[in-house]
């Protein structure tokens, strides 16, 4: 793992998690093209590693390899907030004409009124 894959687990501190976090926010990406300018990686990724060194450390932890988790004082960034995209009343009927102009009028009107994920929509209507 890189930054702090060469710690011994058992000097592995709070510090060395935290600054690989903060790394990982600001720079963490691999520059795949030239033109590639953000390096920055999201607070989603960021806190899916946390979840998932955090479970590996407790399990060290469990097995008395170390005496307690480095991830339990990092701080983590925030979620993120997404504003839902929803369709204005009036589009709804157009947006319904051109699903049937296509054939998806099924789907398209059960995702209006059930509330279903894209992918339960999806697995529905599959073969």
């Amino acid at each position: 793992m890189p930054n702090i894959g060469d710690i011994k687990l058992k000097k592995l501190s709070t510090m060395d998690i935290q600054r690989f976090y903060n790394k990982m926010r600001k720079s963490g990406r691999v520059k795949r093209y030239k033109k590639m300018k953000d390096l920055s990686m999201s607070a989603k990724t960021v806190r899916g590693v946390h979840m998932m060194l955090h479970a590996c450390l407790e399990q060290a932890v469990k097995e008395r390899i170390i005496p307690y988790n480095p991830c339990n004082g990092c701080r983590i960034p925030a979620k993120e907030k997404k504003e839902m995209v929803i369709v204005p009343v009036e589009k709804i009927g157009e947006y319904l004409k051109q699903a049937e102009e296509y054939g998806m009028f099924a789907i398209f009107y059960l995702e209006f009124t059930s509330g279903l994920r894209r992918g339960e929509l999806i697995a529905l209507f599959e073969p």
